[in-house]
């Protein structure tokens, strides 16, 4: 059985991309503060995004375990949505048999779309 209580080393490269500040108050601020982030993993980790990000200060909306109860609440509230927001918009693997890499690209989710738009995020 393996231990759950080791901690196995995990690496993710992250740049930001941008930032608001909007004026809904989330406690305990009078403001709420979001960016939004490349991640690179570089390691393949149970998750691993979502642990990294909490670990930064920048926990992902929508996601229950590593996340901001209170941000998730309010974009409940406020927007309607519980989805996480986290996106894989490619993924680059190399096919098991021909060897060849493969690139596999996905638009943007339209609730995500939907909400940029409510927070008047460009």
């Amino acid at each position: 059985p393996e231990d759950k209580t080791e901690y196995k080393e995990a690496l993710t490269i992250y740049k930001p991309l941008s930032s608001i500040t909007v004026d809904i108050p989330v406690k305990p601020y009078d403001q709420s503060r979001y960016t939004l982030l490349e991640l690179k993993p570089k390691t393949g980790r149970t998750h691993q995004l979502r642990k990294h990000c909490n670990k930064i200060a920048h926990p992902i909306i929508g996601d229950p375990k590593y996340g901001n109860r209170h941000h998730n609440h309010m974009f409940i509230e406020r927007f309607g949505t519980d989805k996480l927001f986290l996106h894989a918009k490619s993924l680059k693997l190399q096919h098991p048999i021909s060897g060849d890499e493969i690139i596999l690209e996905a638009e943007l989710p339209q609730f995500w779309l939907e909400t940029f738009r409510l927070l008047k995020w460009k």
